[in-house]
Formats: C-alpha cells, sequence, structure tokens
C-alpha cells in the first residue's frame, strides 16, 4: 500500500470515528438572518478591492481607502447604504460577541 493511501485511510477513519463518538459542538452563529443580504452584497466588493490593489496592500489600507476604491474604480462598484449601516454595526458591536477579546485598537 502506498504512503498517502494509508494516510488518507487513517485520517478519514478517525475523522469518521471521532465524528461518530461524540457530539458536533453548536457553531457560533453572528449574523441574524436579516443581515446575509448584507454581508453577502459587502464580501463581493470587497473581494474585488482586494484583488485591484493586492492582497498585501489590502492588509495595510484603511477602511476610508477600501471606500475610495470601491467608489472611483468601476469595475468594483460602490457600496449601498444598507452595507454601509452593516459595515457601520460591525464595528461598533462589542468585540467579545464576534471572538475578539483583546484592546480596541481604534476608536
Amino acid at each position: 500500500m502506498h504512503r498517502r493511501t494509508f494516510l488518507a485511510l487513517n485520517v478519514t477513519g478517525l475523522a469518521s470515528f471521532a465524528f461518530a463518538s461524540a457530539p458536533l459542538p453548536p457553531s457560533p452563529l453572528f449574523l441574524h438572518v436579516s443581515e446575509l443580504a448584507d454581508f453577502e452584497s459587502a464580501r463581493l466588493p470587497l473581494g474585488r478591492v482586494r484583488r485591484y490593489v493586492g492582497f498585501a496592500n489590502f492588509n495595510l489600507i484603511n477602511f476610508d481607502t477600501v471606500l475610495h476604491y470601491a467608489r472611483n474604480v468601476s469595475s468594483i462598484g460602490e457600496f449601498s447604504k444598507s452595507v454601509f449601516a452593516f459595515f457601520e454595526k460591525l464595528f461598533y458591536d462589542e468585540a467579545s460577541k464576534y471572538g475578539s477579546f483583546g484592546r480596541r485598537t481604534c476608536k
């Protein structure tokens, strides 16, 4: 038997045994069902901004710069008012609600 086949069988067997023997923990749901459309509408343009400026630069630019690119580059498209309100809600909500327990770095 090949090494990769052996490892794949063992990993698959262990995973199925672990899932069969232990109940799955409940997955955290951070968004209300009514916010899913805004989340999806925000995710796609953010991905287009990331492709436009590059992955490394996307991690360095601030939100105002993201809005500038979304407003001025036609291939990205501007964020709607409901998506912008969704961003503000995420920013001003308590961060521990989303699993971040560090100190807030900006006000």
